[in-house]
């Protein structure tokens, strides 16, 4: 499991995530535990903006990053984007790591 990889005490494992919702929105937020994370807000327990848009699906992930900085400054600019230009940055992750 993810978990096993991540040390939650080490602040460089946070994880940017990107979710599609049921409803076609999209949820951006940071992890360190991906699958448990994913877990939570199928079963509506992680967010409250994902509650009532379940079943949610993972469209994308980033690097580890360090939660105090890069995870929550990527985070930020981000769900300040249009829906047009998530939709578009979402596709060339999408598309990188179909290619890695």
């Amino acid at each position: 499991m993810l978990e096993d990889i991540y040390d939650v005490r080490d602040p460089a494992c946070f994880t940017k995530v990107n979710l599609c919702c049921s409803d076609g929105s999209y949820y951006t937020g940071a992890t360190c535990h991906l699958e448990s994370r994913l877990t939570g807000h199928n079963r509506g327990t992680a967010s409250k903006y994902t509650r009532g848009k379940r079943p949610v699906t993972l469209l994308a992930t980033s690097v580890a990053m360090n939660k105090g900085g890069d995870t929550l400054r990527l985070e930020i600019k981000i769900k300040r984007m249009p829906k047009a230009k998530k939709v578009a940055c979402l596709k060339a992750v999408i598309k990188y790591q179909e290619e890695v």
